[in-house]
């Protein structure tokens, strides 16, 4: 499961979150970008509000696994990783405030045009 602790350490090693408002051409929800050093999610691709938390999560399990030195984990398919993804937002729905928080996030707009 991702930890505040994990998510912590990958905003102070200098990654960003982007949120586009524009669709991905190949129509991808979120994306890391290691060489860059960011996460880009694709904020028109997300039909249903939960579905912000769990590729943000998504991501920043890809952003972990890329860093850690465990080869298992640099192997794990994205099933295996949306699986988390769902299992730790399920066990702490409050790490999306979390991590909106820590990098300061705006996503009124993406709320308002989202049901609940």
């Amino acid at each position: 499961m991702l930890t505040t602790k994990q998510i912590e350490r990958i905003a102070e090693e200098g990654w960003e979150i982007i949120l586009k408002k524009r669709l991905h051409p190949k129509g991808y929800c979120g994306l890391y970008l290691p060489d860059e050093k960011e996460i880009k999610i694709y904020l028109p691709q997300l039909i249903r509000r939960e579905s912000l938390p769990l590729t943000l999560l998504h991501e920043l399990i890809h952003v972990r696994d890329g860093e850690s030195k465990n080869a298992a984990r640099n192997s794990r398919s994205d099933w295996d990783v949306e699986a988390e993804a769902e299992k730790t937002y399920k066990r702490n729905p409050k790490i999306f405030d979390f991590i909106v928080n820590l990098y300061s996030l705006d996503i009124e707009d993406y709320l308002k045009k989202r049901p609940h």
